[in-house]
């Protein structure tokens, strides 16, 4: 399974991914914490991209979920 990076952002938006998508990705990594825009959680919905976030570095494997905390 190809995943794609997005770890350095704090928000994720559509067009990210759509990046994610372009390149095949299956998965998409994500900081803890990242706040993730609606219209970012039906793309990766529609693409069937999965969203984890990562714990101390390393993927936890766990569904994201869009936060509320102002980063």
């Amino acid at each position: 399974m190809s995943s794609f990076d997005l770890t350095e952002f704090k928000v994720i938006a559509a067009m990210d991914i759509a990046a994610a998508a372009k390149s095949g990705a299956k998965s998409v990594t994500l900081r803890q914490g990242a706040v993730i825009t609606p219209s970012a959680r039906d793309a990766a919905a529609s693409a069937g991209i999965e969203l984890t976030t990562t714990t101390n570095g390393s993927t936890d494997g766990s569904p994201a979920h869009a936060s509320a905390a102002n980063n």
